[in-house]
This record gives C-alpha cells, structure tokens and sequence, in this order.
C-alpha cells in the first residue's frame, strides 16, 4: 500500500521518543512505499522499533541529534537475485548529530544514503557506532553523496559493520567534499567490491589499526583517483589486495585516533 508518502511523518518535532512497529517483514503487499519521515525535527529516539518497506524505510530531512536505538530497518529481496531494493535510511539534507546506536538494517538497494536530495544542503556529524550493522545490500552498505562545502564539523565515524554487499563496496564515498571520515574499530567484510570506495579526492581519511577490512571480492581500499589516507589498519584476505594502486596509505599522525567520540555522547 501507499507509493509515494511516507505512511508516517514527523515535522517540526522536539524531544519525542518513537517506537514503531511498520510494515510486515515477510509478506511484500503489507509494506508501505516509504515508511517514517522526520522532517525539521530535534532530539528524536527511534528505539524497540521495527520498520519494513519496499522503498524508503526511514527519511531524515533537515534533522538533528536523531538516534536509531536498538532498532530493526529491512527491505525487501528480489526471489529472483536475492537483491535488495530502495535505501533503508535516507539521509537527505541538512542532517546534523545522527547516530546509529544498536541498529540493524538489512535487505535494501543501500543500506544508508546520504546526499543533498531533499534540501539541497550539506550534513554534519554522522555517528555510525559499533553497535550498527548495515548488512546484506545490493550496492552498499553507506553511500555518501555530499557535495556541500566542508567544515571542521562535517565528518563521519564508521565503527559499524558494513558487510556482504551483493553488487558493490560496504563504503563508498562518492563525494565528501572537505570532510572528515574516521574508522576506528569498523569492520568492512565479505563485500562483492571493495572493503570502503574512495573516490572523493578534497577529503581527509584516518583509519585506526583496530579496523576489520578482509574478504572482500575486490580491494580492501580503493578508488577512482589518487589519494592519500592516514592507515594503520591490516586489510587482509581482499582479493585483489589491500589497496588499490590509487591509494597512498601513510601511518596515522599522533593522536588522530584520540577525536573518535562515542557515538551516544552528543558532539561538543
């Protein structure tokens, strides 16, 4: 039922806690198109929920501090492929201080997309903790498409689990332009790409050494074009190596890897 809203939508709210239980998980007609909204909201905690949906199972538009807690995002697989379908979070604009806290999201085209679609503005602060698994999508666990202008707040913590994409990478970075991105303790695995794609050039990339990155079917880093990271991870078992040839990885600077926040302390 329903092709176009979302069969809930949250605008201009504060401080809510959601707990909400949509769509059905096993039977496709009893799904709706697009699932939650939050729109113009602060301080929202989807917590003990559990949303499925054929398209969009969660929107984020102009949104800030909203926590996905303890929480179930699925999609839908294609009998024929087994490939998921729609984004399971789609981060869209103007999105600041999102965290995924214990998440599962599982069964879509991208498991979390963030671009600029919905507001035609940049987002800041996106906390992926290690508590979040993003698993089982067809092109990727992350994509990021933000082309907005960078600033010391516009950064992103993967210490997620991104694994098992059918098609593409677990990460794939196609524009981040003037960020930040930190992986800490995040585990990129089994992924038919690469472990984390980057091609985003104008960006600046530290990896710790507590970082997972094996088992991939293609690089446990790559990119489009050349780049130098900051790694101290051991990506192992990625079938065509640890890096690809466009990507320069270099030790950490000191005390880089001390910025990493724990995602359920708000940003400061």
């Amino acid at each position: 039922f329903m092709t176009g809203n979302s069969a809930l939508r949250l605008y201009n709210c504060r401080n809510m806690d959601v707990n909400l239980h949509l769509g059905d998980e096993y039977i496709t007609p009893f799904r709706p198109y697009a699932g939650l909204t939050i729109d113009t909201c602060t301080a929202v905690d989807l917590h003990s929920s559990r949303i499925a949906c054929n398209a969009r199972s969660v929107i984020c538009r102009a949104a800030t501090e909203v926590h996905f807690n303890r929480s179930t995002i699925k999609g839908w697989q294609a009998p024929s492929t087994g490939n998921g379908t729609g984004y399971g979070i789609h981060i869209g604009g103007g999105c600041g201080g999102i965290y995924s806290e214990f998440l599962t999201q599982i069964y879509h085209d991208i498991g979390c997309l963030v671009d600029t679609a919905l507001t035609g503005t940049g987002n800041t602060q996106l906390f992926f903790g290690p508590y979040g698994t993003f698993d089982s999508n067809k092109s990727a666990a992350l994509y990021l498409n933000d082309n907005s202008a960078g600033n010391i707040s516009k950064v992103v913590y993967l210490d997620a689990w991104f694994a098992s994409s059918n098609v593409g990478s677990g990460v794939s970075v196609v524009t981040w332009r003037g960020g930040n991105i930190f992986a800490t303790s995040g585990t990129f695995y089994n992924n038919t790409g690469n472990g984390l794609t980057l091609d985003e050039t104008q960006m600046n990339v530290y990896i710790g050494s507590s970082t997972n990155i094996g088992f991939n079917d293609a690089y446990g880093v790559g990119g489009a074009s050349a780049l130098t990271i900051y790694s101290d991870a051991s990506p192992h078992d990625n079938a065509s190596g640890p890096y690809q040839s466009t990507i320069s990885p270099v030790h950490n600077r000191v005390g880089v890897l001390r910025l990493s926040k724990n995602p359920t302390v708000a940003w400061s």
